[in-house]
């Protein structure tokens, strides 16, 4: 039992449940969006964002929120909005490994589920398929990062 506890202990990282945890769609302009020739422009919109939960040891709950609005002729065909999670066990020794890992990794690997899931919600709601294009969430941290030190530093120096 012992052994156990250590190999448990000793795995950095660790998915523990990828799932659904909030799903909208709405089609305001149906059924008149379905009767006259369609030529959207969609919007995508997302973040991630990370909890710690409570009572647990390096357990951690990640979102991915996705938001695509889809318009014709400035009129909403469809709004879709999904909150796409995960659970995780994160067992690093440095915090900016955590970081990381909440940042990067986690909603890497949510956000093809969210992307299935948005594709599903559009097409059993009548629309074409949409395929969301990969988000490079290393990057976007890297960027977060950057503007964090340039707002640190001017803090610095208008003391």
């Amino acid at each position: 039992m012992a052994a156990e506890e250590e190999n448990k202990q000793q795995i950095p990282f660790e998915i523990k449940k990828i799932y659904l945890k909030d799903a909208s769609l709405e089609s305001p302009s149906s059924p008149d969006v379905f009767t006259r020739p369609f030529q959207p422009q969609i919007n995508v919109e997302f973040d991630n964002t990370s909890t710690k939960i409570e009572g647990q040891d390096n357990i951690y709950e990640v979102v991915v929120r996705l938001t695509v609005t889809c318009k014709q002729d400035d009129k909403v065909s469809y709004l879709c909005e999904i909150k796409q999670a995960g659970v995780f066990m994160i067992n690093l020794p440095e915090a900016a490994q955590v970081d990381h890992v909440l940042n990067v990794l986690t909603p890497t690997i949510i956000f093809p589920y969210a992307s299935e899931t948005v594709n599903s919600l559009v097409t059993r709601a009548g629309f074409m398929s949409i395929n969301l294009p990969p988000v490079n969430f290393e990057m976007l941290y890297a960027q977060r990062m950057q503007a964090q030190a340039q707002q640190n530093q001017q803090q610095e120096e208008n003391k």
